[in-house]
């Protein structure tokens, strides 16, 4: 992708990341109670989406 629309897709990425998930990610780890699982899926998650991100 070429001009402005990488730009601003980082912008919409990292303003839903700041506004949406990060208060989910803080309610989600209060009910898991589980960091060493959500670590295990954020990971197979970021797997997954690099693998087919390279296809």
């Amino acid at each position: 992708m070429e001009g402005g629309m990488p730009l601003l897709l980082s912008a919409v990425w990292l303003t839903a990341a700041g506004l949406i998930y990060n208060p989910l990610g803080a309610w989600l780890d209060d009910k898991v109670n589980s960091r060493r699982g959500m670590y295990m899926i954020s990971f197979a998650g970021i797997i997954i989406s690099t693998s087919c991100w390279l296809l």
